[in-house]
């Protein structure tokens, strides 16, 4: 490590004195090679929240290169698994740095993350951009290459490398980082202008946004971008002016991601995406337990199931006279809000429900009888009027999710326990590109009937303090029992 450190400063010294531009971008401890007297990666830092059902490590089973690889397996759904090490950065004008691995995964689809967070000279985080791990699954079990690109500021001279995993396993080696240079084809400048005129048309932060800076940073963003190969890229870079304004919503569907969404919208049953249906059930104390999944699909059927779905689970409980609720949204990453709400009918205020608030006005949607929107539901439940309702949320809550736990908190007796939400608590609407993807643009933003807006993550009523979710239930059990 000494070594190393002191050849950099050697290497920057000769490049000063000759009068050449300096640019580097060192990963710490790449290849995982460089271990310690503990079997433990020099350099490296691994965050398993559970490491009895999860394993995170170095590995000698089957490395890439060398003798070691990283090792990630995941089996318990709400644990987290973090690995993350620091990248030296030296550079005099912006450009395009690139980060690259070596991945494999027995899964056909892994959800996995690079995340680089940037500082300047005196440590303060000044930016940062992730990539998504995205493997072929016809390469299912092979080493495969992968990699994201980001812009890098002069200001920057440290990085700090993130690798997230979410579920099933991934190994990674040989961790690399190399400058991008070379022109932009006309295609993707084309791409670049057709996604700027559209999110400066449609946007709900489109005024707040320094156009001019946008068109300005542009060709340097482009350096080395090819149409096909770097659409994703290209739209990531210019929704990151959007994020400085507190748009986290606006999202990329890339060709096939965006073709599957809209098989999914076609007949039940035909989409690649299955429905993951609500299940709920009695606690100890007698008090009633329902976890309500995300629902991704527009198709009329599958919202009528999911819906009339959720609302047998409530009637049934019902049924049992329980003390209280918990609504278990931690794990609702969001979708179709609509047959959520519906199916929580007997748990929402009749009324309005909440506004949107767009650029050219504002609209309101309203729970009457048993109807919320565009659904019906097929039996009307009663409506429970004098139990205390928690309602679970996390950073995983979002979008819908996040849109639920508002409706579900405009009734007196609901309060939050948790975390803070994932922020996405905004109206999209979804734009065709050319090149056969899609913006799921935010376009409004929720108001409450307090008049209340949402910007940016929802803050829990009752911050947790437990230390597994098993707390989480008791601490809400005892709120709902409590006289």
């Amino acid at each position: 490590m000494i070594f190393k450190m002191l050849f950099r400063f050697i290497m920057l010294t000769l490049l000063s004195l000759l009068g050449l531009k300096a640019s580097l971008a060192q990963v710490t401890n790449g290849d995982f090679e460089q271990v310690n007297e503990n079997n433990k990666a020099i350099g490296w830092n691994f965050n398993n929240s559970d490491s009895a059902n999860n394993f995170l490590a170095i590995s000698k089973e089957s490395p890439y290169a060398g003798n070691y690889s990283l090792k990630m397996v995941k089996k318990q759904e709400r644990a987290m698994l973090i690995a993350n090490t620091i990248v030296h950065i030296e550079t005099d004008k912006t450009a395009k740095l690139r980060i690259k691995a070596m991945v494999k995964s027995s899964a056909e689809k892994i959800i996995s993350n690079f995340y680089m967070q940037l500082f300047d000279g005196q440590k303060k985080r000044i930016g940062g951009d992730d990539g998504v791990i995205d493997l072929d699954p016809a390469k299912k079990g092979q080493w495969q290459e992968v990699d994201f690109s980001l812009m890098i500021s002069p200001e920057v001279k440290r990085g700090v490398l993130f690798i997230t995993l979410g579920n099933h396993d991934l190994e990674i080696d040989n961790i690399t980082t190399e400058w991008v240079t070379g022109p932009a084809d006309k295609q993707i400048t084309a791409f670049a202008e057709e996604i700027i005129k559209l999110l400066k048309t449609n946007s709900m932060v489109s005024d707040s946004v320094n156009w001019e800076e946008v068109n300005k940073n542009l060709p340097a963003a482009l350096v080395g971008t090819q149409y096909g190969k770097d659409d994703a890229f290209t739209v990531k870079h210019l929704l990151s002016y959007l994020r400085k304004e507190k748009d986290f919503h606006t999202f990329y569907y890339s060709p096939s991601d965006y073709k599957n969404l809209k098989a999914y919208a076609g007949k039940q049953g035909q989409g690649p995406i299955k429905t993951v249906y609500p299940t709920g059930k009695l606690l100890e104390d007698n008090v009633a337990y329902v976890v309500v999944p995300a629902f991704s699909s527009y198709n009329a059927e599958g919202i009528q199931d999911y819906a009339d779905s959720l609302n047998a689970i409530i009637m049934n409980l019902q049924s049992k006279n329980p003390k209280g609720w918990i609504v278990d949204l931690s794990m609702n990453h969001g979708g179709n809000m609509y047959p959520m709400i519906a199916g929580l009918n007997a748990l929402i205020p009749e009324g309005k429900v909440m506004s949107f608030v767009r650029k050219d006005g504002e609209s309101s949607v309203y729970l009457k009888g048993g109807t919320f929107g565009n659904v019906k539901l097929t039996k009307v439940p009663k409506k429970e009027k004098d139990k205390k309702i928690a309602v679970f949320t996390s950073t995983r809550t979002a979008s819908s999710g996040e849109m639920t736990s508002i409706a579900l908190l405009n009734n007196p007796l609901a309060k939050s326990f948790g975390i803070q939400t994932a922020g996405f608590n905004s109206a999209n609407a979804t734009f065709p590109l050319s090149n056969g993807g899609a913006i799921a643009l935010a376009s409004a933003l929720v108001k409450d009937p307090k008049n209340r807006v949402y910007i940016g993550p929802i803050e829990p009523t009752e911050k947790a303090h437990a230390k597994s979710f098993d707390d989480l239930i008791r601490d809400a059990k005892a709120w709902i029992l409590e006289k």
